[in-house]
């Protein structure tokens, strides 16, 4: 609200404004809703919407985009520049794309494999690929990698089984050879590929056991007690279950990648913080790609804020329902992960 006192020769006497104001004219007020919009993950729509429904007036789009992009985006990134941490040589990256669309984006976390912290945030955007979208995961991973080898050595890198990315990081003839790189492969991932193989092995008991049948000539059902069926058949050589079993354990391509589970490493956490890039970057909403890359970075400058706080625990002592106490990144009351 702003009051003036005017004398009738149109002298302005008086003048009260009931926020601040700074620079060219413009409301303290106004800066600090469009810069928290973005700091707190919330979106310009939703929160216009919230101000009509209460009859409240607020900044106009394109006052709040324009506060937003000469304000917020670089700040954002140097200040990820210094807080994030280079003392690492083991990590694990995976990609998330917000959409398929003709617009699509790409996010590639690396995080560290024993700190969990977040090192690194490539964001491509679909015309950085000549509109090739399933290559966007791809080039996250190379800008990631040639961005941090210039100043580390880089031992160990853990992936979901991306088969682009598995080519880069080959021994012996991929682009990434020479810097020696192990690749690991996501064991949560590589052991449920393989229990979908050996589980075809089964299925085919299905048809026996449903004409109470549970036993034939190269094998029987599962459904007892294990100390029950201590004297069933084994698989007999050569039979329809074995050759299947055969075809299995001598996959060539399951052969050439098994290595890559000896270390049993996990992505488990990276798809955590995956999943907190939501709170700032919703699939719901487009964003330019300076936004949506200042967005990723700071659910990065967040989740690495709160990484090591405690679960929080009832007054019984019973862990409560994942949430965590402390601030926020930016202090008491500011954005807490959910």
């Amino acid at each position: 609200m702003s009051v003036e006192w005017i004398c009738p020769n149109g002298h302005c006497l008086w003048r009260w404004n009931s926020q601040p104001v700074l620079k060219f004219g413009m409301q303290a007020g106004d800066f600090l809703l469009s810069t928290n919009i973005l700091l707190s993950g919330n979106n310009y729509t939703k929160v216009a919407l919230l101000f009509k429904f209460m009859n409240m007036r607020m900044d106009n789009p394109n006052t709040h985009f324009t506060i937003q992009d000469s304000y917020c985006v670089d700040p954002i990134k140097t200040f990820w520049e210094e807080k994030r941490s280079e003392a690492f040589s083991r990590l694990q990256g995976d990609g998330r794309n917000d959409s398929p669309g003709h617009s699509a984006q790409c996010s590639y976390t690396t995080m560290e494999l024993d700190s969990k912290e977040i090192v690194y945030v490539a964001t491509i955007d679909k015309r950085q690929t000549n509109w090739n979208f399933n290559i966007m995961e791809k080039e996250g991973f190379i800008q990631t990698v040639d961005k941090l080898t210039q100043d580390l050595k880089v031992v160990e890198f853990c992936t979901d089984a991306h088969v682009q990315i598995g080519a880069l990081l080959m021994p012996d003839k991929g682009t990434y050879k020479d810097l020696r790189i192990h690749h690991s492969l996501d064991m949560w991932h590589g052991a449920k590929n393989l229990s979908k193989k050996i589980s075809t092995t089964l299925w085919i008991g299905v048809l026996h056991h449903v004409c109470n049948n549970h036993t034939w000539e190269t094998g029987s059902c599962q459904n007892d007690h294990l100390e029950d069926t201590q004297g069933k058949q084994r698989i007999e050589r050569d039979s329809k279950s074995h050759k299947a079993l055969v075809d299995i354990i001598l996959n060539k391509r399951w052969q050439k990648d098994v290595h890559k589970y000896l270390r049993f490493r996990s992505t488990a956490h990276l798809v955590s913080c995956q999943i907190h890039i939501l709170t700032y970057a919703s699939k719901l909403q487009a964003f330019t790609p300076r936004v949506y890359d200042s967005r990723v970075v700071l659910a990065a400058l967040d989740y690495n804020f709160h990484r090591e706080r405690p679960t929080y625990r009832t007054a019984e002592g019973r862990a409560g329902l994942g949430q965590k106490i402390g601030p926020g990144i930016f202090g008491p009351g500011g954005p807490h992960p959910p």
